[in-house]
């Protein structure tokens, strides 16, 4: 059996589902079929995600002149979708009544109350599929996570699986007679809630799917052939090359760094198993074309890398004082600081008189708590406190890297012949990934010298071509 997930692009209007439909009835094998809320249509400038327009409507609950006009637009999305599907039209109605008892729920728990509405759009888009194939002569019909035992806990907006599910889930869906359409996104809470997954929700759900029924596969459809080893807008005049294989240890480490095409926390399900489930990430519109196949392990060339991955929008703190290495707890009173402010770190090299500091900044670091932290750093460690902002982390990743000799060397070298300069070096302990700080401003000009300097310049290999 085949796990299918397709995303927001795929599910946006009436024409791409036609294509998602045709997908579909290529192989019996794909059974299970996961889908996200209509995304942003081909064509439509300034065009908008249905998610997005259901937080609006969130968040203008209060507003009811505002929440009424967003949540016309959503109803309108479908009705256009349901029309080009020849859809009967009451699950239009279905869906403009369900909208409207969300949104005038009386909910207080604000995070409750916008997974409630979030949720429909992953409900419905899978609905409309599932009306669809009926209609295209595929029978099919649409499961619930409540109907299917996918119960999750109540931390709404981050919410986690109960592993009990699998045992529900697989017995439910192991052995479907028609194809199942299932909402991802979301899950049921033991007291009926919807509560939503975090970021790359929809492939977290077909993961779970996939691993609860044993899929021989699990095909993420995007609107891309595959992965390639760099993001295409961090290179200046040159196209990346597609990856055709890479290990989940890659790809986790690839998607933390800046990699937008799969969600690290998406890969856990399927890539714990005795027997993990691989998972092919293709075009949904390109039927006879690979993708990109990740996989338990795979061969590969010493010295040869996998891929480069950029992200902005981090600050680094970096403490000097002298004898450091001599204060027994140093570093336990440093995270100490750093925990008690309800703020996670992402690296953290030192030496033997410094240590810094790199942390993902978000919305809620504010100028304000940058410099409270900073001045709490001073006050209770000693020493001197340098802060860095708008620095960009880089990651060069690939399995060839394990004992290889001169794969920093020449990723310094490019760097430095492109004259940027290096803020932080870290090296991971499985030898998987080299990270390097550069500023935000030198990200492009940094990623397209790795680029060349360490894939470009290289033969084309069985995984990279």
């Amino acid at each position: 059996m085949i796990v299918g997930k397709f995303g927001g692009g795929a599910m946006a209007s009436s024409s791409t589902i036609k294509d998602v439909m045709k997908m579909i009835k290529r192989d019996p094998e794909r059974k299970i079929i996961v889908v996200s809320a209509p995304g942003r249509r081909p064509g439509i400038d300034n065009d908008t995600k249905v998610t997005d327009l259901l937080i609006k409507c969130g968040q203008d609950r209060n507003k009811p002149g505002k929440c009424k006009k967003t949540a016309s637009e959503i109803v309108r999305r479908y009705e256009e979708i349901a029309c080009g599907l020849g859809v009967n039209p009451e699950l239009t109605d279905r869906c403009r009544d369900d909208l409207r008892e969300r949104i005038d729920s009386k909910e207080s728990n604000t995070a409750k109350y916008m997974d409630k509405l979030k949720a429909f759009g992953e409900e419905y888009s899978a609905r409309l599929l599932a009306a669809a194939l009926d209609v295209g002569g595929v029978p099919a019909k649409f499961v619930s996570p409540a109907e299917a035992g996918m119960t999750v806990t109540d931390n709404f907006g981050d919410t986690e699986l109960d592993p009990a599910s699998y045992k529900r889930i697989g017995a439910k869906l192991s052995k479907p007679k028609k194809v199942i359409v299932f909402p991802g996104f979301y899950g049921m809470t033991k007291d009926g809630a919807a509560a939503t997954f975090a970021r790359g929700g929809s492939d977290i759900t077909g993961a779970i799917l996939a691993a609860a029924v044993g899929a021989k596969i699990y095909e993420n459809f995007t609107d891309v052939p595959g992965i390639f080893c760099t993001a295409p807008d961090l290179l200046i005049g040159v196209k990346p090359r597609k990856i055709h294989r890479l290990s989940f240890d890659e790809l986790r480490e690839l998607s933390y760094s800046g990699f937008n095409v799969f969600h690290h926390e998406a890969m856990l399900p399927v890539m714990e198993l005795d027997r993990p489930v691989p998972i092919h990430v293709r075009d949904y519109r390109l039927p006879k074309t690979r993708g990109t196949l990740i996989v338990g392990g795979r061969k590969y060339m010493k010295g040869k890398i996998i891929g480069i991955a950029a992200e902005k929008g981090f600050i680094s703190y970096t403490i000097t004082k002298r004898l450091m290495n001599r204060e027994l707890g140093f570093g336990r009173r440093l995270f100490q600081i750093i925990e008690d402010k309800g703020i996670s770190y992402e690296h953290s090299p030192s030496g033997i008189d410094s240590i810094s500091v790199i942390i993902k900044k978000d919305d809620d670091f504010t100028t304000a708590l940058k410099k409270e932290l900073g001045d709490a750093m001073e006050k209770q460690l000693g020493g001197c406190v340098k802060i860095e902002d708008n620095l960009a982390m880089l990651a060069i990743v690939g399995l060839g890297m394990k004992e290889s000799v001169g794969i920093a060397a020449r990723a310094f070298g490019a760097i430095a012949d492109a004259g940027v300069n290096i803020e932080m070096i870290s090296q991971g302990a499985s030898e998987l990934s080299i990270f390097i700080g550069v500023k935000e401003k030198d990200t492009r000009k940094a990623v397209t010298a790795l680029y060349n300097r360490l894939v470009r310049s290289t033969p084309r290999t069985p995984y990279l071509s």
